[in-house]
């Protein structure tokens, strides 16, 4: 013990234990901070020329406090492989348009759920988005 005392000073060693209680209060204050975020209130499916397609479920990908992609999940009721579009539009509380996109030939398994990523061109501050809107059209 004394060969400790006398090679390693005290003030360094408070030090440490200080930097380490400091680092360890700021980073549980990030993962508060960035607790999933999801203030959305539900995703609206429209279905254009197909009685095969319906939307299951949304969610989305985050990258810090914006959204990056939307995830959205498809159940093909028919008996062969559909091939669809998936449009996304993002609206705020004032229902103003924040960002909207298309995603082209996407494949659809048959009599199966399929989840595909949409992802957006303009990453919107989560506390923004209030309306996930997703609309599917059966192209073939």
């Amino acid at each position: 013990m004394s060969i400790l005392n006398s090679s390693i000073p005290g003030y360094l060693v408070l030090g440490v234990v200080l930097l380490s209680v400091v680092g360890t209060a700021a980073a549980t204050s990030v993962v508060v901070t960035n607790d999933s975020p999801d203030p959305i209130t539900g995703v609206e499916g429209d279905l254009q020329a197909s009685g095969n397609l319906s939307v299951e479920t949304q969610t989305l990908q985050y990258e810090g406090t914006n959204v990056s992609a939307v995830n959205i999940t498809v159940n093909n009721t028919a008996t062969s492989d559909v091939t669809g579009n998936l449009y996304v539009a993002i609206y705020d509380s004032n229902g103003d348009l924040l960002v909207s996109e298309t995603r082209t030939g996407v494949s659809f398994a048959a009599d199966a759920k399929t989840s595909r990523a949409v992802t957006l061109s303009t990453n919107p501050y989560i506390e923004n988005v209030v309306t996930v809107e997703a609309t599917i059209e059966e192209t073939g």
